[in-house]
């Protein structure tokens, strides 16, 4: 297995690129770092609904492979669902997309079959309006190793800050002078007339010189190259390369915060951290994407379950994952103008699937319990609830937690 991720996430804030050269750019190194021999990129546009994705293929791949892609999400049964399903960040089976028990996968898996492919390994990066999937057919084993999962979360975390950035972008190459802040490598402030407090001046000098750490050829083939490249700082800006006309290496820090519901009852970062649990993602993978620590993120997780007057983490994850503003078929949240509950059968479908014993457990994992506390709640061995949650997991389709809870 290829072991160069930083070589992604430095080309996701290329800006020097273009759209197509990016998502091209993209998939080639994906395919290297997942050693296959091809990729097929889909640019899946939430802010227009109505329109089909954006599909660009590398590798030796017929483009009979990409429009598969097109055609079976437009064609499934329950669009809705299938399309909840991208917004998400890390890398999945596209059963685990979609849901391995939903009638939508039944029709996908029928139409893969009927095409001679298999179920694939798809990077998603969700940034808020549009996600990008990189899929190769066939490749799902490439998802069973927790390790790269958990390696590749924070990579397609980095790609979906990327993407969020050139959206809002107007002009590129992106004007030095536009920036919160421009600084050399070392840490050295050229411009700081948008960073003035001392306090942000230290954090963002922390953070471009922990990112030179995770790039230099003795850091970056290491797998903790990773956890010194935070996707955001204190959950606001993006730190990317600009090269003047001299070719000196400048930092610029760009205003990139993740767009919000706005909600009265919760603060800014409130409202950020449960949009990014709503990815799927846990606390400290919360934590990693906004650049602040994983009690930070835990603490105002608490806070926003609180202020919404919901119960536990499940439900305020549901919340915001299903959060829709269409007029039909919805459920009003108290407390939260604007924001809806929708109901769909996915909860129930998974729950068929389940024993009772695992339906409590499973309600044990929504209220935030560890494994060794299901044991002694329930008076069972360790081991039997450790099998008991495999079991769960792998009924739902899911690797951790986090994702399970995006399921119901």
């Amino acid at each position: 297995m290829a072991t160069d991720l930083l070589s992604v996430v430095e080309t996701g804030y290329d800006l020097r690129l273009d759209h197509l050269e990016w998502l091209t750019r993209l998939g080639g190194l994906i395919a290297d770092q997942l050693e296959l021999d091809a990729v097929n990129v889909a640019c899946f546009p939430f802010d227009s609904p109505s329109a089909l994705p954006e599909l660009v293929n590398v590798g030796p791949t017929p483009w009979a492979a990409p429009m598969l892609i097109r055609t079976a999400v437009s064609l499934s049964p329950d669009v809705h669902d299938v399309l909840s399903g991208l917004r998400r960040v890390g890398l999945f089976t596209g059963a685990q997309i979609v849901g391995p028990e939903t009638r939508n996968w039944r029709f996908i898996e029928g139409m893969l079959r009927g095409a001679g492919q298999q179920d694939a390994a798809v990077v998603l990066a969700h940034d808020g309006a549009r996600t990008v999937a990189f899929a190769h057919f066939g490749a799902a084993s490439k998802v069973q190793d927790i390790r790269q999962v958990r390696r590749w979360t924070a990579v397609a975390t980095h790609l979906a800050a990327a993407s969020r950035l050139r959206r809002n972008i107007s002009e590129l190459p992106y004007p030095p002078d536009a920036a919160t802040a421009v600084i050399e490598p070392g840490g050295r402030f050229i411009d700081l007339k948008h960073a003035s407090a001392s306090s942000l001046r230290e954090r963002l000098r922390f953070a471009v010189r922990q990112i030179d750490r995770a790039r230099c050829t003795a850091n970056r083939a290491q797998p903790e190259a990773l956890d010194l490249w935070q996707g955001l700082v204190e959950g606001r800006w993006s730190l990317v390369d600009h090269f003047d006309s001299d070719g000196r290496r400048l930092v610029l820090a760009m205003e990139n915060a993740p767009e919000v519901i706005a909600l009265k009852t919760l603060s800014v970062r409130q409202t950020q951290v449960a949009g990014q649990a709503a990815l799927g993602l846990s606390n400290a993978e919360i934590g990693y994407a906004l650049g602040i620590s994983e009690s930070s993120a835990a603490s105002h997780l608490g806070q926003a379950a609180r202020r919404l007057g919901v119960r536990d983490r499940l439900e305020l994850v549901r919340l915001f994952s299903v959060a829709r503003r269409e007029p039909a078929g919805r459920t009003a949240v108290p407390g939260a103008e604007g924001l809806f509950l929708w109901a769909t059968d996915l909860a129930g479908a998974l729950l068929s699937k389940l024993t009772l014993a695992e339906q409590q457990i499973a309600s044990d994992i929504a209220r935030g319990l560890s494994n060794r506390q299901i044991a002694l709640g329930r008076g069972r061995a360790l081991r039997t609830v450790a099998n008991q949650v495999a079991s769960i997991f792998r009924k739902s389709g899911v690797a951790s937690r986090a994702e399970l809870l995006t399921k119901w």
